[in-house]
């Protein structure tokens, strides 16, 4: 299992919806995972790498630029963005995307290649709205992908990288102005090499005006939405961190390898993570790794 997120059936029932590398099933849904029911499988052809709800509606993205969207999480339809009616400047068939978030008002971005893709409209319809890289004026270099995204206090964020010469970099957006996009700072200085958490980070999450990007036993965490950030290594009590989350209220978890999780109810801050009481999750055959994470609470938070 690659990402999980948390919404609604679409008669505002709780359910949860899994993105997997498994084929067929590369999604799979259940309105309780706690009671031990079977989850549903669906077929839509395609690793999945990011899922989203909000506002009545469910987002999918992932392998050769495959976006779906349902209205109840079980039932999915393709958006070809390279369609007719659609016909998205910029968008390219092929080419993973990486992630999808929502303001849960309506409004929706992807990540693909260094350009950012949004909906206003429920994902229904989709432009490109950004190009974070020398094309769109920021003059970071050529060569980015962005590979993780977060919504929170009224901001968009999303996680860059670029290899020769190593480099990670946040850029950041007002929701008010999502057109007008600036290269994040650390420690209020301009990023330079691997001044975030490794190249290799593949999650972050939001809540709260929070926003932590975990990679190895290292986070990256931004208190103003994802403008100036803070880099702590070994901050975690193991190296194979998987995946992020928060339910907005100061609480966040952390996923790892061999079925362990670390806990933060301190905003995220360095210093404060500890490894659950009781150590591993033991599943039926083995100990697992864990890939990925969300709590009970709907996002943005």
């Amino acid at each position: 299992h690659l990402t999980i997120a948390v919404g609604e059936d679409g008669s505002g029932g709780p359910r949860w919806v899994v993105g997997t590398d498994t084929h067929p099933h590369e999604l799979r849904y259940s309105d309780d995972p706690t009671d031990g029911q079977d989850w549903i499988s669906v077929d839509i052809a395609g690793d999945v790498y990011g899922v989203g709800w909000g506002n009545g509606v469910w987002i999918s993205v992932g392998q050769a630029g495959e976006l779906h969207r349902s209205t109840d999480g079980a039932s999915w339809t393709r958006i070809d963005l390279s369609a007719t009616g659609q016909n998205v400047a910029g968008w390219t068939n092929g080419v993973i995307i990486w992630d999808v978030v929502t303001d849960g008002a309506g409004n929706w971005m992807c990540c693909q290649g260094a350009n950012i893709f949004g909906s206003t409209d429920d994902g229904a319809t989709w432009a490109r709205i950004a190009e974070l890289d020398d094309a769109g004026g920021l003059n970071i270099g050529a060569g980015f992908t962005a590979t993780s995204m977060a919504y929170t206090a009224s901001r968009w964020s999303v996680y860059l990288w670029a290899a020769g010469p190593n480099r990670t970099l946040v850029c950041h957006a007002a929701a008010a102005d999502t057109a007008a996009w600036a290269i994040c700072t650390v420690g209020g200085s301009p990023p330079s090499g691997q001044a975030l958490v490794g190249k290799l980070a593949r999650r972050m999450a939001g809540g709260g005006g929070t926003v932590i990007i975990t990679y190895a036993n290292a986070i990256s965490r931004s208190t103003d939405g994802g403008q100036d950030w803070t880099f702590t290594v070994s901050t975690l009590p193991r190296m194979d961190a998987n995946d992020v989350a928060t339910d907005g209220q100061g609480n966040w978890l952390i996923v790892h390898d061999a079925g362990r999780i670390s806990v933060n109810t301190n905003d995220g801050a360095p210093g404060s993570w500890a490894e659950q009481s009781g150590g591993q999750l033991l599943f039926p055959s083995n100990t697992e790794n864990i890939q990925a994470v969300a709590m009970n609470v709907p996002l943005p938070v």
